[in-house]
């Protein structure tokens, strides 16, 4: 340099300097464990030899790229131990390293595959080309039939297997100059050249010295990079961040899921390594998968928690016990590490619920998906008990940890409910569904009372479910009126909502709810008339008392005073609806009774002759037919009351107003012609009927054949003028020997026994 500065060679003079400087940058990543270097030192060797970096060898790109990650780590920890959120940029740049193009890899086209090395951005992916493209050219040659460049021609296989042994001594040959080199001009050089050679047929002739540049120790391509990877996990780095255990839980979850993210896409890959020299790395990357999966499940850890994980599959119990029991170098260097403190606490409630955790998860995926979906706009009380429930299930069986995620989404929601609930207008709150949301969102927000800010939340709605109960009852009723039907109501329910009969309330039914609650009352009304005269419309069914029945009655009558306001904004309109009304129950009353007595009578027996036989007097009877001649009357004071109503009305077609004013009560009974009563009528018509004429015989002979049609009929030659002397005149004679007070006794019992049965039951069987 001297000489050629004394020469004046300024430009020869710039060409060396350039040359030895870049010497000793290259020397300086040659033979130094770039391990223990700092990672800008290595940096500025790597940025100052760029003009090498086509040149670079695999071992020396993943050297680089493993001091990069290593730095990585060292971020993370020194973060961590200072409780500061900077981890997660080296967290970002530690887990890209993992990111690989696995189409492009499966591919593997020499002329579009990027294998040149970047040193501003290192990657493994064009490392890990190299060495697939390698493995690719060695699948398809073997020593037998490989022919390489020469310059007369393709060489033979025994020319390739001199060439083979002179590879071999050139490669011991350079690794001693490599050794020994100085910074002579094109000495680096010399080393990168024969190390791209050997590389390339490294798998053809076997070489075992692949970093001969480096150390006269050396290993395969393949093995190196499977060791650095695993190295990566086994430095003091990723140790201390695993032995901050819960400290640095955030820290696991974000670099072992983005491990399992991009491991798992190479699944196909390492398939497609099977019988090559890349299986010590397909190896090693299932290994590192092996112990993300452990670590993530031990955190408890779901990939449905996030979007750009939730395909993955959920991480089992034995994915940490099968890492545990690995007895191979990697797995034992991680283990003791793994069942210290939290992590052994973690381990030993796996274990707790290993044999629970399958029979819930069923019910665990119902309640994700229920989560997943709900919103607090639209959760309802359905949504809210369902879930309620499955949270009830899934945590007798599921660890405490995997609750977590479940357990923040279920508060959020909850909180969202009540929150929405409290933060919307009256008239936009579904006040029926309200009542059905208010005691599960209680329930659900107590469980989650340790939280701080639910106890004030408990107490704001609380409150606010207090300042509007009366409104909250009122859709109650609404609801409870509408879902109404014939023979399924729940009159004590509605007993408890409705003023008057349940609890000491009032309702100011507000404009906006009027159409819906005449529409409801007119239902229950409607429905519950039908409902407490089923009993008399099926005899042999009626069960319940006449008390029970006057209470739903009377129930149904507070429902009528109630809307009878919202039938028509006409005086006489709601007048005459509450005559209707009453009629209505009076006449369900009466019908009723009447269904009452019907089974008492039939009760007496199993025909009409036993009944009236037990009939004594025909009392049972005689009542039965008071209660019919009261159900008559009532009907007929009940189509009064209708037909002075339904002018007054105005009832669309299809509504429960319509089918409560237009509907014929009387119908749903059989008081008018009931076979049992008409029975028993017919036959004492007939018993009486042969009592008359017994009697009517037997007065007849008192009569000595001197009555009208007889052969001494007293009157028989008794002219028609014949005066009041004259018949008393041959009455005396004609009569003589008849004993008058026998005969009017026997005339007297037709009459009141036989004649007056007749004549209070003749015209009551049709």
């Amino acid at each position: 340099m001297e000489t050629l500065e004394k020469k004046g060679q300024q430009h020869e003079l710039n060409l060396l300097d350039a040359r030895v400087e870049l010497c000793e940058h290259a020397f300086g990543l040659a033979y130094s464990n770039l391990s223990m270097m700092k990672q800008s030192l290595m940096q500025a060797h790597v940025m100052k030899t760029k003009k090498l970096w086509a040149n670079y060898p695999v071992s020396l790109q993943l050297g680089i790229l493993t001091r990069h990650a290593q730095h990585s780590l060292e971020q993370m920890v020194l973060s961590k131990k200072k409780d500061s959120e900077s981890w997660k940029e080296p967290a970002q740049e530690f887990v890209t390293f993992f990111s690989f193009d696995v189409a492009e890899m499966l591919t593997a086209d020499p002329s579009s595959c990027e294998t040149s090395f970047q040193g501003h951005a290192p990657t493994w992916q064009t490392g890990l080309m190299k060495m697939i493209l390698a493995a690719g050219e060695l699948a398809e040659d073997s020593l037998c039939s490989i022919k390489l460049d020469d310059e007369d021609g393709a060489m033979t296989a025994e020319a390739a297997q001199v060439k083979t042994a002179e590879l071999q001594s050139i490669a011991t040959d350079c690794c001693t100059v490599a050794l020994e080199i100085t910074l002579e001009k094109g000495g680096f050089l010399i080393v990168m050249h024969w190390y791209q050679v050997q590389y390339r047929y490294t798998c053809v002739v076997n070489l075992a010295a692949t970093e001969w540049f480096v150390s006269t120790d050396s290993k395969p391509g393949e093995q190196d990079f499977a060791n650095k990877l695993r190295g990566l996990f086994t430095h003091s780095s990723w140790s201390e961040l695993l032995n901050l255990q819960e400290k640095a839980t955030d820290v696991h979850i974000y670099v072992c899921k983005h491990l399992y993210k991009h491991i798992d896409a190479m699944s196909s890959l390492f398939t497609s390594w099977i019988d090559t020299p890349l299986v010590p790395i397909a190896e090693a990357f299932e290994q590192v998968l092996a112990m993300a999966k452990a670590i993530l499940h031990m955190h408890a850890w779901d990939p449905a928690s996030e979007a750009d994980t939730d395909s993955l599959k959920p991480t089992v119990p034995s994915d940490v016990f099968d890492f545990l029991r690995c007895d191979k170098q990697f797995e034992r260097s991680l283990s003791k590490t793994l069942q210290d403190g939290s992590w052994k606490a973690a381990i030993a409630d796996i274990a707790k619920t290993a044999g629970s955790r399958p029979l819930v998860q069923a019910q665990w995926r119902e309640l994700n998906d229920l989560l997943e979906e709900m919103t607090p706009e639209g959760a309802t009380a359905q949504h809210l008990s369902r879930i309620a429930e499955l949270f009830e299930t899934v945590s007798k069986g599921m660890r405490e940890r995997e609750m977590h995620h479940v357990s923040s989404k279920c508060k959020d929601l909850v909180v969202g409910v009540a929150r929405h609930l409290m933060q919307s207008q009256p008239v936009a709150v579904d006040m029926s569904q309200l009542s059905k949301q208010a005691d599960v969102v209680t329930s659900l927000l107590r469980r989650f009372g340790q939280e701080p800010e639910i106890p004030t939340l408990l107490d704001d709605f609380a409150a606010w479910l207090q300042g509007s109960a009366s409104q909250r009852q009122l859709s109650t009723l609404i609801s409870a009126m509408e879902e109404c039907a014939r023979g399924s109501i729940d009159f004590k329910n509605i007993k408890q909502l409705v003023p008057g009969v349940g609890k000491d309330q009032s309702y100011t039914v507000p404009a906006d709810q009027a159409a819906k609650f005449r529409q409801a009352a007119c239902n229950f009304i409607f429905k519950s008339l039908l409902t407490v005269n089923s009993p008399a419309a099926d005899d042999a069914a009626c069960t319940q008392r006449a008390a029970d029945v006057r209470l739903n009655l009377a129930i149904v009558n507070a429902v009528a005073k109630l809307v009878k306001d919202f039938i028509s904004e006409s005086g006489p309109a709601r007048d005459a609806f509450n005559a209707y009304i009453n009629a209505c129950i009076s006449l369900s009353l009466a019908a009723v009774f009447h269904a009452k007595e019907i089974n008492l009578l039939e009760n007496l027996g199993p025909d009409a002759e036993t009944r009236n036989t037990e009939d004594v007097n025909a009392k049972r009877l005689r009542q039965t037919k008071s209660a019919k001649m009261k159900c008559e009357a009532s009907e007929t004071t009940c189509v009064a009351a209708q037909s002075k109503l339904q002018p007054l009305v105005e009832a669309e077609d299809g509504s429960s107003l319509h089918d409560l004013v237009t509907f014929k009560l009387g119908e749903y009974f059989h008081y008018c012609n009931h076979e049992v009563y008409k029975d028993c009528v017919l036959h004492l018509l007939s018993v009486s009927e042969r009592d008359l004429a017994v009697l009517s015989s037997s007065v007849l002979d008192k009569c000595r054949d001197r009555h009208e049609g007889g052969k001494e009929w007293w009157r028989r030659d008794l002219p028609k003028d014949a005066g009041v002397n004259d018949v008393l005149q041959v009455a005396a004679v004609n009569i003589k020997g008849i004993d008058g007070n026998l005969l009017k006794k026997d005339l007297e019992t037709v009459a009141k026994d036989l004649l007056g049965v007749v004549s209070e039951f003749g015209g009551l069987v049709g």
